[in-house]
Parts: structure tokens; sequence; C-alpha cells
């Protein structure tokens, strides 16, 4: 299998079409599975969080048609690779630098690991990745100060609205939902409610932070008993409607680090605001202008990191193409070898019969090879391919193996003429 058959990628991100990454975020990740085993794709990782769905796989199929949409970005062999060990090192996050996102892809690998649909070399090249964006953030500062989500959308809610004093309710209970509830915890909130779907879950979620809660089935009544609601959820659909909100209460804050969102937008005549990931952009692309030298660092971490992989796959690629060799030669010697125990066993003559034995193995061994040769075409790929085998079979020293030889002559001979030069008469 050629690289490019090696990794492949489908993907959506926030960057290229966030109305098609909201449609892509609500298909059922059930859903996704299927249509792979559609396409006969059994190696495969799903990333999908906030910001980004992505399929990387291992098969020479080509996905067309799983997603009729312009925006989906399709990459394979080192343009595919190269793309998911920016996403490691946080490079192509809208945060630039997160910590959050190796944490989600090494959660997604997990998962394909457990589930039995990510090995080799797809597995090879994902640890390989999860590591080389560690050591991004241990040799550059590129994920100093606040980068994430949860810690830079708690800046806005605080320094617009203020948290201290105020009634909270956590929609969630989630890695992004767990974040944010440590930063309101420090902001001195009257009160905190979290919500969740599972009882179990929410309850030991709940029971971690000592707060209290309930299950997500009581939204309505919790949105307008709260001053502010936070929404850190996977769900595929609006949790909180317009229409849900009361307008007797003092004006509420909503803050929405979901994708797809889990708030309706607020007309001018609603009686709340909403902070959603749009809110973000302006502080995001700062936080990246800021960091233009640990971001080119980065990159020159992220390149070394894969010239060394795609050096170490091709090198694997061919161990394994001379293994299949040998095993397809071993393949015919035993065929050629039976052949010959029945001729022998039938009265042909030994010499005849080993003649007929050898004259097969040569004609097969080389059939494939002389095909190869046959439609070649180009002057200097023959010619390159001529020297090889010449060299390889006839003992004739290449090109470079003859220049090697005229460098150690002249050597030599500069050598031998050194003293005659220096001699006196």
């Amino acid at each position: 299998m050629m690289l490019d058959g090696m990794i492949r990628l489908v993907a959506w991100t926030q960057n290229d079409s966030y109305k098609s990454l909201e449609e892509v975020l609500s298909i059922p990740e059930e859903k996704w599975k299927e249509k792979l085993q559609e396409y006969g794709v059994t190696n495969y990782v799903l990333i999908s969080t906030c910001n980004r769905f992505e399929i990387y796989y291992s098969s020479p199929a080509d996905l067309n048609g799983i997603f009729k949409e312009e925006s989906a970005l399709k990459m394979s062999g080192s343009q595919a690779l190269e793309h998911l060990f920016r996403v490691t090192a946080g490079l192509e996050s809208m945060s630039v630098g997160e910590h959050e996102i190796l944490h989600q892809v090494k959660e997604a690998f997990d998962k394909a690991t457990s589930e039995k649909h990510a090995h080799d070399p797809l597995a090879f090249i994902f640890r390989r990745a999860l590591s080389s964006g560690k050591l991004v953030r241990k040799d550059t500062d590129i994920s100093k100060g606040k980068v994430s989500i949860p810690a830079l959308s708690m800046d806005i809610l605080q320094k617009k609205f203020g948290v201290s004093g105020r009634r909270v309710a956590v929609v969630g209970t989630g890695k992004m939902a767990s974040d944010i509830l440590k930063y309101i915890q420090k902001l001195g909130p009257k009160q905190i409610i979290v919500l969740g779907r599972s009882d179990d879950k929410t309850a030991a979620f709940a029971k971690a932070f000592k707060v209290r809660w309930k299950n997500i089935s009581s939204i309505g009544n919790v949105i307008n008993e709260n001053d502010v609601v936070v929404t850190a959820t996977s769900s595929k659909d609006l949790l909180v409607k317009r229409g849900m909100i009361s307008g007797k209460e003092q004006r509420k804050v909503f803050l929405d680090i979901s994708n797809p969102r889990n708030v309706e937008a607020p007309e001018e005549s609603d009686f709340y605001d909403l902070i959603d990931l749009a809110s973000l952009k302006p502080i995001l692309e700062r936080n990246r202008s800021n960091k233009v030298k640990e971001i080119s660092h980065a990159k020159e971490i992220v390149d070394l990191q894969t010239e060394s992989i795609i050096s170490k796959l091709s090198k694997l690629e061919m161990e394994n193409l001379i293994a299949s060799l040998y095993k397809r030669a071993e393949e015919l010697k035993e065929h050629e070898i039976s052949k010959l125990k029945r001729a022998l066993a039938s009265g042909v003559d030994f010499e005849d019969a080993l003649e007929a034995m050898s004259s097969a193995l040569v004609k097969k061994l080389l059939a494939s090879q002389t095909e190869v040769l046959r439609n070649v075409h180009g002057t200097r790929v023959t010619g390159d391919i001529r020297e090889a085998i010449e060299g390889a079979y006839f003992g004739k020293p290449t090109k470079t193996s003859s220049k090697k030889s005229r460098g150690r002559r002249d050597n030599q001979n500069q050598q031998d003429q050194t003293p005659q030069l220096s001699r006196t008469p």
C-alpha cells in the first residue's frame, strides 16, 4: 500500500464552512460507521469536536459521495499526515496551541482502538502524531497563557456581565463543561446547578464539584431560575429555544460553547444575551498574532516529525514489498518442487524433470519484471532501471559506484603524485 493509501482524510472544520459543519455534526456517529462499512473501510479514526469533524482512514477507497458538500476537505498521503500532525500541535485550532485538541485526538484514537477499527499503519501514524503534539507543547510556548475555549469564553463573560453573586446553570457533564465549571467556581457565584442526560453520570459529576444537579428534562424551569446559563454539550439539537426564555426576571446571559450551537440566537426584542464561539474570534485572532514566533517554531517541529515518519513509512513499505516478493518466490518454488516430484513419480527422467522445473522458475520469476521493463518509457527512466538491473544481475558498477571508484582512483593518483612534486632533482 502506497502512502496515499496508508492515510486519507475527509474533513469539515469551523474555518471552512460553519453551516456544513453543523450539518455533519448532527449526523450520529453510528451512521458514519455504517457508511464507512459500505465503502469497505475498516481501518479508521473519527475525530469530532465543537469545531471539526474529521475522518482519517487507511484504504485505497475514495469516499466520493459520503457527504455531498463542496466545503469538505479531502487529502491523502503526506498531505493528510501533515494535517493530522498540525491538528495535534494545536496549529489548526480556533485557539492556537490549545491543550484540548490533543486530549480529543487521543480519546478518538483510544476509542477507535478499543472498537478494533484502528490498526497499523494508521495506528502507528496516530501514535506518532500524539507524541509530536506533546513535543510541540514541551519545546515551545505555543500553549502558554489562556488558550482554551473555556478560559477565553469565561474571560468575556466575566468582563461583560460578571459571575460573582449570580445564579449559574451549567448544561453538560463532559470535559468542556468540567473545565468551565472550574473557572466559574473561582469567580464566587451565588449558586451552581448542573444539568445532564444521565442521572448517574450527572450526580457523580455534581458530587465531584459539590454542586446541585437535575436531569436535562428540567432545562425549561432551570434556565428561568438562573441568571447565567452555560451550555457545553455534544447535543446535535437546539436545547434552548427563544420561546423557552422568560422575560419576567432579570436579563439573562447565555454562554454557548457547543457546536452545533445549543442556544437559539436572540432577536432585538428578546430578554437575553448570547456569547457563542463567533464572539471569540477577535480574541483568537489577537492571540494568534501574538504567537507568530512560537507558531513558526511549532511548524518546524511538525515538519521534522512528519519528514521522519514519512521516511520510516517509505522504508516499511519497501520492506513489506521485498517480503512479499520473497513470499511469492517461495510459493513458486514449492509449486515447482511439487510438480517435479509428480513428474519423477510418473517416470520422467530426472535430468528432464529438473530442466523443466528450472525453466519454469526462471520464466515465472522474471515474467513480471520483464513486463514492467517493456512498459517503461523515457530515456532517463529506462537508463536508470537498466543500470540498476545490470548492477544487480551482472555485477556491473552503477554510475554512483563508478563515481566513487573514480574518486578513489583520483585520490590515489594525487597521493602518488604528491611525493614526486616535492622531490628535488
